[in-house]
């Protein structure tokens, strides 16, 4: 068991990003679809940088990592409208003030970390996945 000086690493898994909400909605709208899934401490519109506007991509933040992985589980594959949305885990790391860990290092121990989102490309088209049961059926496929 590691004491508190030799801890590396402390990570919350309490944000999602999840993509593909239709771009018309209000930060209000989706904040409440979230909170369906969830208690919603946060959430961030993520918009084009030029334009300012929307993308259908937001970060949200649950009160805790249990509200999260419920969240993530629930959202992933939900269709709003005709968009069916993807989610992906954000891991929020810190890492001590103290010690002499170089950067390098420190970004070798963070990069490349599995998630438990799905990227398929190429292979259906959302016209395809009609639901929830659609989906989890390619998800057991794959």
């Amino acid at each position: 068991m590691l004491d508190t000086d030799s801890e590396i690493i402390q990570s919350m898994n309490t944000k999602l990003q999840v993509n593909n909400f239709p771009e018309t909605h209000t930060k209000e709208e989706i904040r409440k679809i979230c909170g369906v899934f969830g208690n919603v401490k946060s959430i961030d519109l993520i918009k084009d940088t030029l334009t300012g506007q929307f993308k259908g991509s937001i970060h949200v933040e649950y009160t805790s990592e249990i509200e999260a992985k419920r969240a993530h589980s629930s959202m992933m594959g939900f269709k709003i409208d005709e968009n069916v949305l993807f989610v992906k885990k954000l891991t929020t790391i810190t890492a001590p003030n103290q010690g002499g860990m170089e950067g390098e290092m420190f970004k070798a121990l963070i990069e490349d970390k599995p998630t438990e989102c799905l990227m398929i490309k190429n292979i259906v088209s959302l016209e395809e996945i009609e639901s929830r049961i659609d989906y989890k059926e390619l998800e057991f496929d794959v």
